[in-house]
């Protein structure tokens, strides 16, 4: 098992792991560009320390949690992009239409 204060650091990467899948439903792009950061900060502070023997089982098992939750934020996001990629194609088409109207008028 890990020891009270890498348990600590790693339910605060967890944490902010959340916090990002939520910001991202949320559409709140510019917390989520903020707060990501300081969850890869946190990831790398975590593991800058040699992982001992007994973390690792532990971290056998939540690494692959952890990357499942970034899998589908980073899903989201392409979701979001998309989304935002299409509405400006048809924002785009909209302009180009509203300017052949008015050419031809």
């Amino acid at each position: 098992m890990i020891d009270a204060q890498r348990q600590q650091q790693w339910q605060a990467i967890l944490t902010l792991s959340a916090q990002l899948h939520a910001l991202a439903e949320a559409g709140d792009w510019d917390d989520l560009l903020t707060l990501y950061p300081q969850r890869d900060e946190l990831l790398q502070a975590f593991f800058a320390q040699p992982v001992a023997e007994h973390e690792a089982a532990f971290l056998r098992e939540a690494i692959p949690a952890l990357q499942a939750q970034d899998q589908a934020l980073m899903a989201r996001c392409a979701a979001s992009r998309d989304e935002a990629a299409q509405q400006l194609g048809r924002l785009s088409q909209g302009r180009k239409a509203e300017a052949a109207y008015h050419q031809f008028r």
